[in-house]
């Protein structure tokens, strides 16, 4: 079973660096970085925000590792980390298993 890993923040250096921190490990395989607005509540204020959403994909045996991983890494106070399972092709689902050993 696929991992997807989604979490947000508004640096897209520091994203690249978490990515690649990942990847050294081989705790995930890839990952992908977009940017998008932000609408949320903070403080009692309605806040915008730019930001770079990020869709890391791993393995269900990673997934503790590469949360803490992230967390670690992640400079907001109270980070989105979301994590979830995905089915897909066995190929896929075979890469993505040797890119994480």
């Amino acid at each position: 079973m696929l991992a997807l890993i989604y979490t947000t923040i508004d640096d897209k250096q520091i994203a690249v660096s978490i990515i690649e921190n990942l990847l050294s490990q081989r705790i995930a395989a890839c990952a992908n970085i977009f940017a998008m607005t932000s609408v949320y509540r903070w403080d009692g204020q309605i806040q915008h925000a730019e930001e770079f959403g990020i869709l890391i994909k791993t393995t269900q045996e990673n997934l503790t590792q590469a949360k803490e991983n992230i967390l670690a890494q992640h400079p907001y106070e109270v980070p989105c980390v979301i994590d979830f399972e995905a089915n897909s092709i066995p190929p896929y689902l075979d890469w993505i298993k040797s890119e994480c050993t």
